[in-house]
């Protein structure tokens, strides 16, 4: 069995409140063993022996059977960990970075990033993700709170802490 992370866009905090119960309920009926939840942002570990792009699709399609449409992506432990890797920032403060999973290839529009982007603000694509260190904090960046705009395409993001907390309850989990 593998171990793996779902990362879900636009969820309680986002477009829709989705209990995080149902985000386990649906992962049992579709056979995942040990599904937990972590935060509110749309974060479900798990265990299958089936391959991340199979599951995230049959995710998102059993998540719309209960009404709720959300863009799912999932990785192994050892993918969420090269991510990790890659971040190009080491910030006093981990939640004034965001690693963004992207929902495709990004086109960066060069002209929204320089409307948005604040003088300290830096954005860094990396083969796994898009990583904005904001030092004035994400929640009041306009290039974070536009940051779909500047990629292109959907993505969701978590903060370098929620990362990093996800690959190491990943590595704590009863099958490592």
């Amino acid at each position: 069995m593998t171990e793996y992370v779902a990362l879900l866009r636009g969820l309680n905090g986002g477009q829709q409140q989705v209990p995080l119960a149902v985000l386990v309920e649906v992962a049992d009926a579709l056979g995942w063993g040990e599904a937990e939840t972590f935060a509110t942002s749309g974060n479900v570990l798990f265990t299958s022996a089936r391959e991340a792009g199979e599951l995230a699709g049959d995710y998102r399609a059993a998540l719309a059977a209960r009404g709720f449409d959300l863009l799912v992506s999932v990785c192994t432990a050892a993918q969420l960990r090269a991510m990790l890797a890659e971040c190009p920032f080491t910030p006093a403060t981990g939640s004034h970075v965001h690693g963004y999973v992207t929902f495709g290839m990004p086109r960066l529009d060069a002209g929204a990033l320089a409307r948005l982007r604040a003088g300290d603000e830096e954005l860094v694509l990396t083969p796994r993700a898009a990583w904005l260190h904001a030092p004035a904090g994400p929640g009041r960046s306009a290039l974070g709170r536009g940051i779909e705009e500047v990629l292109g395409i959907p993505a969701t993001g978590r903060n370098l802490n929620t990362l990093r907390k996800l690959a190491e309850l990943l590595d704590a989990r009863p099958g490592r």
